[in-house]
């Protein structure tokens, strides 16, 4: 397990295969994909934080799929797929796309499962979400499945 400890902006990152990112990724961002926590396109996943700045976290990759964490834990929980063409997962931060981390695996199509907690911070400069990312090669792709919506208002 990697654990993540970064700075980005604009309450989001994104997980991207190599060499297919761009940043002109202007329809990404729907009403829905907001919505959801994880706008999904191809080779790239956005991750909707809710601090500005400071983003803790761990990535962690498997060789098959994982069974569902305790989802008491987490304030929300989807998974997106990942077309990865240049055999290499990265996350980039925002807006520079500076990359954070980067693995090596097998080109083809990949779950990404994203928890994410403590959403309800306080002061969104200072930080204090968390976001456990793991991801693991699929047979089926799909586009996105929210497991558990986060209400701000809970």
């Amino acid at each position: 397990m990697k654990k993540l400890d970064f700075y980005t902006s604009h309450h989001q990152f994104y997980i991207v295969d190599e060499n297919h990112f761009s940043p002109d990724n202007g329809d990404l961002w729907t009403d829905r994909a907001f919505l959801e926590r994880m706008p999904v396109s191809d080779e790239i996943i956005g991750i909707s934080t809710a601090s500005y700045g400071p983003i803790k976290g761990s990535f962690q990759f498997f060789n098959s799929p994982q069974a569902l964490d305790d989802t008491n834990n987490f304030d929300h929980i989807v998974d997106g797929c990942l077309k990865v063409n240049s055999e290499k997962i990265q996350i980039l931060d925002c807006p520079d796309l500076n990359v954070i981390y980067e693995v090596s695996v097998n080109n083809g199509d990949y779950c990404v499962r994203l928890y994410s907690s403590n959403l309800n911070i306080q002061d969104e400069d200072e930080g204090g979400d968390f976001h456990r990312i793991e991801i693991w090669p699929i047979e089926n792709p799909f586009n996105r499945k929210v497991i558990k919506q986060f209400n701000p208002q809970q």
